[in-house]
C-alpha cells in the first residue's frame, strides 16, 4: 500500500498492516516496514527513503547526511 500523507483517509489501515507485519508501506518516498517476529522483543520499525546523493562524498560524517534526507522525507509526508 502506498500513501502520499498521513492525511489519507487509508492511514489507519496502512498502519494495521504494518503493525502486523503483513506488508510494508510506501509513505511518500519512504518505506515502512515492522517485522512481526520482533514481538518478542518490542516492535522493530524499518524505515527505508532513497538517498539522492552520495552520504560520504561532503566531508560531513555520514549520518549527518542521511539525517537530513531522513528529515526532509518525513517533513513533506506530513505536509501533504
Amino acid at each position: 500500500m502506498h500513501l502520499e500523507a498521513v492525511s489519507d483517509p487509508r492511514w489507519a489501515a496502512a498502519l494495521d498492516l504494518l503493525e502486523s507485519g503483513e506488508a510494508a508501506i510506501g509513505l511518500s518516498d519512504l518505506t515502512l516496514s515492522c517485522d512481526p517476529a520482533t514481538d518478542r522483543i518490542d516492535h522493530r520499525l524499518q524505515v527505508e527513503f532513497p538517498c539522492l546523493v552520495d552520504p560520504v562524498s561532503g566531508g560531513a560524517p555520514p549520518s549527518s547526511h542521511f539525517a537530513e534526507v531522513a528529515r526532509s522525507s518525513l517533513g513533506r509526508a506530513r505536509t501533504h
